[in-house]
């Protein structure tokens, strides 16, 4: 039992606050089989604590025995995410002896037949009788925020869209007859249930019934920041038993909800998992390679799932991943990668792809003059400005491209260097050299420089009428073959 005066209680308040700020705007509560809003979520959250308060039971402390008993030499942390599931399901608070057996049930499935099991259910029986009788120091603040996360934790679903998905308003009523004949209320179903016996987690999430439509713009540049705050992501995969295999690795949105998740579960379309005994395929606490993260890592582009954090320096390693993708909805092909970029644009269905991807990049290149995204080599150009890609298969070949010095850093008292007008018209300042060799008047721009190999990117431009510049293509030159470097000069292309 501990003793809680009203500061640390409103201490603890502001706690959960910060916590379920960062949760997305609803969640599905497997308890009232409806979705909740982030007031409801923070009112479960509180009424667990004051709960667990009463027997504070920390997982350090089953960690601890299990610890002592078991694993001395060989590290226990693959056995946490075992004992969380037991503590969420069946708090201590309620009954012990469920909470005892659901521990019990969760320690045999991780298949060691060596694991002490009763030995450590009666030493947490003992841990739990002396919590109940004596005064229990008062918990620090990593302990009672580690408990907001036990208590708030979710579930969240990657998956392909099988066009009967269930809707935010039909899990307002999920006895209907007509939402239950729908494939996606079966999805529910067994997604529900292995989340909570499988992960124990009370709340889930999944995108086609937990996005309000009146909410949805605003939901797509935090999706990332939800995927990577939720405890597990499990990845459905709909008609195969390999993540490649399956459709879902050809999706835009499963490429940044891949990337953004902390721990990884995969599972057919009849729910049974294709990894191993662990809890995940994948974990970011736990440097451990797999038959899934050799795939995953495939599919991504052989980006570093570890170490992914979303920035707009990830945007050609991002675009080069979305060749293979696609989504219903055009736009949406440039929309799922706001969230991993880490940008801020406004979201406006019915522009269409081409244009989407042209704020897309305006809004990158204004905002870091990264000019590697110029040196786009194969696909179109953009409709709204020749220097911009068209589509994803401009950078195809760019993947391995190193970040390019940047020469024109001196000048940075005309920041930025790139800038856009309202008729898509790019103002940029370069060194322009003449071009030979060519019937009309030709001058090669200098991007940058190869801070390994020393050689030089850019573009070759044709000068039109008025003084414009139109893109014609991308040049690589040997140290040998430039001249001194010029003063840049402003242009203008179009």
């Amino acid at each position: 039992m501990v003793s809680i005066g009203t500061p640390s209680r409103k201490r603890y308040e502001q706690y959960i606050s910060i916590y379920v700020n960062q949760c997305p705007f609803y969640l599905f509560d497997t308890e009232r089989k409806r979705n909740i809003s982030r007031c409801e979520l923070k009112k479960d959250i509180s009424v667990a604590l004051n709960n667990w308060l009463k027997i504070p039971l920390l997982c350090d402390e089953v960690m601890a025995i299990i610890a002592k008993l078991y694993l001395q030499v060989r590290g226990y942390d693959p056995l946490r995410p075992y004992v969380f599931a037991a503590m969420v399901n069946y708090p201590t608070i309620y009954d012990q002896e469920r909470f005892i057996l659901s521990l019990q049930q969760q320690l045999q499935s991780y298949w060691d037949p060596f694991m002490p099991v009763r030995s450590i259910l009666e030493a947490v029986r003992e841990l739990i009788d002396a919590k109940r009788t004596q005064r229990s120091p008062t918990p620090t603040t990593r302990d009672i925020q580690d408990q907001i996360r036990l208590f708030g934790q979710y579930a969240i679903l990657s998956h392909r869209w099988d066009g009967e998905e269930l809707s935010f308003l039909d899990v307002t009523d999920l006895s209907d007859p007509r939402v239950q004949a729908k494939k996606g209320f079966r999805k529910l179903l067994g997604f529900k249930n292995i989340v909570r016996t499988h992960f124990g987690c009370r709340y889930l999430w999944a995108d086609s019934m937990c996005i309000d439509e009146t909410n949805r713009n605003a939901s797509i540049p935090l999706m990332f920041s939800w995927y990577r705050h939720a405890y597990v992501c499990v990845i459905y995969l709909s008609t195969a038993r390999g993540v490649s295999e399956d459709p879902w690795s050809t999706r835009g949105w499963t490429l940044q909800e891949c990337l953004a998740a902390s721990r990884v579960r995969c599972f057919t379309y009849d729910w049974n998992p294709i990894g191993g005994v662990f809890k995940f395929d994948v974990s970011r606490e736990f440097a451990r390679t797999s038959s899934v993260y050799d795939e995953i890592r495939d599919i991504t582009g052989d980006m570093n799932w570890w170490t992914y954090q979303p920035g707009v320096n990830q945007a050609i390693c991002l675009f080069c991943a979305m060749r293979r993708r696609k989504t219903k909805i055009p736009e949406d092909m440039v929309y799922c990668l706001f969230a991993a970029l880490d940008i801020d644009i406004p979201v406006e269905y019915g522009e269409g792809f081409d244009r989407a991807l042209y704020r897309l990049q305006v809004a990158i290149l204004t905002r870091t003059d990264d000019r590697r995204l110029l040196w786009w080599q194969d696909g179109t150009p953009s409709p709204y400005n020749s220097f911009l890609g068209g589509d994803f298969a401009c950078w195809a070949n760019l993947y391995w491209c190193p970040p390019l010095e940047n020469i024109y850093d001196k000048y940075s008292t005309f920041n930025p260097t790139i800038s856009f007008d309202s008729n898509g018209v790019m103002r940029i300042m370069v060194s322009l050299y003449p071009w030979r060799g060519a019937n009309y008047p030709f001058r090669f721009a200098l991007l940058g420089q190869n801070p390994f190999t020393e050689g030089y990117f850019g573009v070759l431009l044709r000068r039109l009428r008025g003084g414009m510049y139109r893109r014609v293509e991308y040049i690589k030159c040997d140290v040998w073959k430039m001249p001194l470097v010029k003063e840049p000069e402003w242009i203008y292309i179009r």
